[in-house]
C-alpha cells in the first residue's frame, strides 16, 4: 500500500515537473497563414455570404513603415507595397462577396498635397466601394485632383444650400450589390469642440447622429437589405500615430454612448474609424475598427438569409485586424510583437530572428511593385 501511494506521488511529481518545463504555446498574432475552414452553413440554398474588408485613418501612408523591433530583422508594413497585395488574395479567395470600405481620415493634415494625391490614387486604384467623408477630409482636402472617389456622408449639412454636404461629389448612402445582396452604405462624422476655430467649417452644421441615420433608415427600407454604417468618433485615438496598441477608452465609451441611443434595427454593421482595436457586438450590432495608418486589414462576414430576408446573427464572423506583413518571423508566422511578450521574443531570439515569407490564406505576400511606382510617377 505505502509502495502504492509512493508511485502515486511521484507520478504527480513527475507530471507537475513537465507541465512547468512545458514552452509557452505562442500562436500567431494579426496574421492568418492558412485559409480558414467555412463556417458550415444550415441554409446554403438561401444564404449569402457578404465579407466586408475594413481600412480606417490610413492618414496617407502610402509609403508604409519599417518595423525594427528586431535590428536584427527588419520587416516592411502596409502602405501601397502591401495593401494592394492582400486585398488581391481577399478578393481571389471571396470573389464577388468582398465589400471595400474605409471609416475616414484616410488623407492627412500634416502632408504634403502630392502624398495626399498619391493616397487618393491609391484609393482608386483599389476599387473602394465606400469611404467615409469626416471633417478630415472636409478641412484637409483642397482638391479631388481629378480623381473620383466614393465619398459618403449622411450628417453634415450644408446650411446655405439645405441638404447634406456633396463635396468631391459625396452622397448622403451609397448602395451596393454585394452576392445578389443590396446593401447600403451610410456615414456618420461626429462634431467636435476644436472644430469651432476652422473657417472651412463655417456654415456647416453636424446634424445629430441618431436623426441623420433615422431619416436615412426611413429612405433606405425598400431600397436595401442592409445597412452599414461609418462613424468617426474623432478621439484622440483619430491622429495618434504611437496610439497602435494602447487602448483608447474614451472611444470605446462614446461609441457605446451612441449605440445605445439607437432605436431597434437602425443599422445593421458599424465600421468605427479610430485607431484603436474595437471587434464586439454593442447592442447586438457588431462593431469593427482597427489601429489604422496603413498597417492593417479588417475583416467581417455577414451571412444574409433571402427567404426570411435577415441576417443570421449566430453566422456573424469579426476577425482580428490583419496585420500588412511583407515578412514572418518564421518561429511565429506573424510579424507582431508586443513590448510585453517576453515569451514570444525570446522565441524569436533563440531562432537566430530567422524570417520567412508572409502569407495570407495559403498565397504568398508579394510587394506590389508597379502600383508603388506608378503612384511616384503620377
Amino acid at each position: 500500500m505505502r509502495n502504492l501511494q509512493k508511485l502515486k506521488a511521484i507520478n504527480i511529481f513527475l507530471l507537475l515537473l513537465l507541465i512547468s518545463c512545458q514552452k509557452e504555446i505562442i500562436r500567431p498574432e494579426f496574421s492568418r497563414p492558412n485559409t480558414p475552414k467555412k463556417i458550415n452553413l444550415t441554409l446554403d440554398n438561401h444564404t449569402k455570404r457578404i465579407v466586408i474588408a475594413t481600412t480606417n485613418n490610413f492618414n496617407s501612408s502610402v509609403s508604409g513603415i519599417t518595423d525594427s523591433t528586431f535590428s536584427q530583422a527588419p520587416i516592411a508594413i502596409g502602405g501601397a507595397d502591401f495593401l494592394p497585395s492582400y486585398l488581391e488574395i481577399l478578393r481571389k479567395e471571396y470573389k464577388d462577396e468582398v465589400l471595400l470600405v474605409d471609416a475616414g481620415y484616410f488623407v492627412n493634415s500634416k502632408k504634403n498635397p502630392v502624398i495626399n494625391k498619391r493616397t487618393m490614387k491609391l484609393y482608386e486604384i483599389l476599387s473602394y466601394d465606400a469611404i467615409l467623408l469626416s471633417e478630415n477630409e472636409i478641412l484637409n482636402l483642397q482638391s479631388d485632383h481629378g480623381i473620383q472617389l466614393p465619398f459618403v456622408n449622411s450628417n453634415v449639412i450644408n446650411l446655405k444650400e439645405n441638404r447634406v454636404i456633396n463635396k468631391f461629389g459625396s452622397t448622403p448612402y451609397i448602395i451596393k450589390k454585394v452576392n445578389g445582396v443590396r446593401v447600403a452604405i451610410v456615414g456618420i462624422s461626429i462634431y467636435k469642440s476644436k472644430l469651432k476655430t476652422e473657417g472651412n467649417i463655417s456654415g456647416l452644421l453636424f446634424d445629430d447622429p441618431v436623426a441623420s441615420l433615422i431619416t436615412m433608415r426611413s429612405q433606405l427600407k425598400k431600397k436595401s437589405d442592409i445597412i452599414v454604417a461609418l462613424v468617426h468618433m474623432q478621439t484622440k485615438c483619430s491622429t495618434n500615430g504611437e496610439s497602435d496598441l494602447k487602448e483608447c477608452p474614451d472611444n470605446n465609451e462614446k461609441l457605446k454612448k451612441l449605440v445605445k441611443r439607437f432605436p431597434p434595427n437602425l443599422v445593421d454593421v458599424i465600421i468605427g474609424g479610430d485607431s484603436n482595436y474595437g471587434s464586439e457586438f454593442i447592442q447586438g450590432i457588431p462593431v469593427i475598427q482597427n489601429f489604422g495608418h496603413g498597417k492593417y486589414l479588417g475583416q467581417l462576414d455577414l451571412y444574409y438569409d433571402t427567404k426570411a430576408k435577415k441576417l443570421i446573427n449566430s453566422n456573424t464572423k469579426i476577425y482580428p485586424p490583419l496585420k500588412l506583413c511583407s515578412r514572418f518571423y518564421k518561429s511565429t508566422q506573424d510579424c507582431h510583437v508586443d513590448k510585453d511578450h517576453g515569451a514570444k521574443r525570446k522565441q524569436i531570439k533563440e531562432s537566430r530572428y530567422q524570417l520567412d515569407v508572409a502569407k495570407f490564406l495559403d498565397s504568398t505576400i508579394v510587394p506590389s511593385l508597379d502600383i508603388v511606382n506608378y503612384l511616384k510617377a503620377n
